[in-house]
């Protein structure tokens, strides 16, 4: 695709998105339709414990367990779970 093809599929692109969210096309959500359900805990272990029973309160195949030490020990392994 040359540059030229390239430009006008993204300037095109942009209009679209402009297009939609202007005129209204896509919808937007009521405060009052969204349903929230606040998970937390005591600290990060006690958060995490409660994502879990709140996703999957039953039996699970497999788990994938990190260092609560620093987040970017979970955040790897992210693509696992």
């Amino acid at each position: 695709m040359n540059r030229f093809n390239k430009s006008f599929l993204s300037a095109m692109t942009l209009f679209l998105i402009f297009s939609l969210l202007t005129f209204g096309f896509i919808p937007t959500a009521n405060a009052s339709t969204i349903n929230v359900d606040r998970l937390y805990g005591q600290d990060a272990y006690q958060t995490g414990a409660a994502i879990a029973n709140a996703v999957n309160a039953g039996t699970v195949d497999s788990v994938i367990l990190t260092s609560g030490i620093t987040f970017q020990d979970a955040l790897s392994g992210s693509v696992l779970a």
